[in-house]
């Protein structure tokens, strides 16, 4: 199940790409291409961690900033651009949890313990991310981005993912 959904996940990013590309042709900025790299395998403990910040915090954090967009943005296509686009995230971060449930069932409680750290202490950097708001794209200002990281943390504390 978990594979088939990061396999669904991963053809959401490529569509992700090709849309947000031609948004940002569209207002006429060059895109670089860019090309994956395969790596080597990685410990399980490395790819958890990634899954922490990357997928329970950054795609949270996504699927909700693209929602705001998606209600806010002046260009239509914006709109509805980040209307799926946050749908996805959604998807994407649910997933990251799924994965981290997995991972901490397997996991001693030292593994554990530095999923929770990571988890924390990229929540944190959230807040004190600064990037600038764009009212046209209705991206959300600085304090409205904290305000959607302090409830994302409030939220997962009631669940007893983070403190």
């Amino acid at each position: 199940s978990l594979v088939a959904r990061a396999v669904r996940a991963a053809w959401q990013e490529r569509r992700h790409t090709r849309v947000m590309s031609s948004l940002a042709a569209r207002y006429g900025a060059e895109v670089p291409r860019w090309f994956p790299r395969v790596g080597a395998v990685r410990a399980l403990a490395e790819v958890a961690r990634e899954n922490v910040v990357e997928g329970c915090s950054r795609e949270a954090l996504g699927a909700c900033v693209a929602g705001h967009q998606a209600a806010r943005a002046r260009d239509l296509a914006v709109r509805a651009a980040m209307a799926q686009i946050a749908e996805d995230e959604r998807e994407h971060a649910l997933l990251s949890w799924a994965v981290h449930d997995w991972v901490r069932a397997r996991s001693d409680a030292a593994t554990r313990g530095a999923l929770d750290e990571a988890l924390e202490a990229s929540l944190i950097a959230l807040l004190d991310d600064p990037v600038p708001a764009h009212d046209a794209l209705g991206e959300p200002a600085t304090a409205v981005r904290r305000a959607m990281v302090r409830g994302l943390r409030e939220a997962l504390a009631a669940q007893g993912w983070a403190s």
